[in-house]
């Protein structure tokens, strides 16, 4: 339960640092600032471990693979996990699989962008660039100043115990909290910018047990439904 928790809270926190960015640059910022990329990344903390990324096309198609393990204590007894997955984007579907059992879940975009324009889409550019700034601001987000790694210029950034080290408005390439007893860090080690990366990387392992979630079934706001109108 806690493992969890501490994921989420890390999680919830990178999405709002993100959010203060977009605000900041505007949609154009949405997509990456390179055409595609392959970042190493190395664990440390409670998870320990590595995560690679690849993305082409400006993130239309993603790919990032974690193998890791995790060790909790808490109340004299400690518990340890092993973790590893694999999240991959196509032009057509998102796919989470976890390696360890051959199982995963399979998801429309179309039905996932139609849900966040359902929430969303009443905003304006403007409202959704104050909503960023308020939301940054209500959790003691702060600017740092800016920071090389690689050799890459990064904004960094600080909200909630967690500090990002982001470059060019969208892409972490570190991450560092520090949540009561709980640390946790992750650092790109390689960063190669517009590298060829074969199609081949995104297509999704074919041994896997896949479950297709329907977005249609889950709860949508007041009013609005996800089939389309007359």
């Amino acid at each position: 339960m806690k493992n969890k928790f501490f994921k989420g809270a890390i999680f919830f926190v990178l999405f709002v640092t993100f959010i203060f960015c977009y605000a900041q640059e505007g949609i154009s910022k949405v997509t990456p600032p390179v055409k595609s990329a392959h970042i190493e990344y190395e664990l440390s903390g409670q998870t320990v471990g590595k995560k690679t990324v690849f993305f082409d096309s400006y993130g239309k198609n993603y790919y990032e693979l974690r193998d890791e393990e995790t060790t909790i204590s808490f109340g004299g007894t400690k518990e340890v996990t092993q973790n590893k997955t694999l999240f991959i984007r196509t032009d057509s579907y998102t796919y989470n699989i976890d390696l360890l059992t051959n199982t995963g879940t399979r998801m429309k975009n179309s039905d996932m962008e139609k849900m966040a324009a359902m929430y969303s889409g009443a905003m304006t550019p403007e409202q959704m660039k104050e909503k960023g700034e308020e939301m940054f601001k209500e959790m003691g987000g702060k600017i740092l100043g800016k920071e090389k790694l690689l050799g890459y210029e990064c904004m960094v950034a600080e909200v909630s115990g967690v500090r990002t080290w982001v470059y060019e408005e969208h892409i972490t390439l570190k991450s560092a909290m520090s949540l009561g007893t709980m640390e946790q860090k992750e650092e790109a080690t390689l960063f190669e910018v517009n590298p060829s990366i074969p199609s081949s990387r995104f297509t999704p392992p074919g041994n896997i047990e896949y479950e297709d979630i329907d977005l249609s079934s889950m709860g949508m706001p007041p009013g609005v439904s996800m089939q389309p109108q007359d």
